[in-house]
């Protein structure tokens, strides 16, 4: 039997990604689509809530937050205006 990788969180890179977050968040853009997604640990996901990016770092992290190269930004460029700066 083959492991399958684990998938890590988007966001921290540290914890397993246990949901799918929705980057513009459904409240600001109604982009359903598999562009507006990408893994997520439980506490990035609900640190995120509506925001760009997760207000706080998981317990245990330890490095820049929010982790560079991480999405932090919003992924529509000149539709800035559906994302929470």
């Amino acid at each position: 039997m083959e492991n399958k990788p684990t998938t890590l969180c988007s966001y921290c890179r540290t914890n397993p990604a246990t949901s799918v977050d929705h980057v513009v968040p459904r409240k600001k853009d109604e982009n359903l689509t598999s562009q507006n997604t990408t893994p997520a640990c439980t506490h990035c996901n609900f640190s995120k809530r509506d925001h760009v990016a997760p207000k706080s770092s998981p317990s245990g992290y330890s490095g820049e937050w929010p982790r560079s190269g991480g999405q932090t930004s919003c992924p529509f460029g000149s539709r800035a205006s559906s994302c929470d700066h």
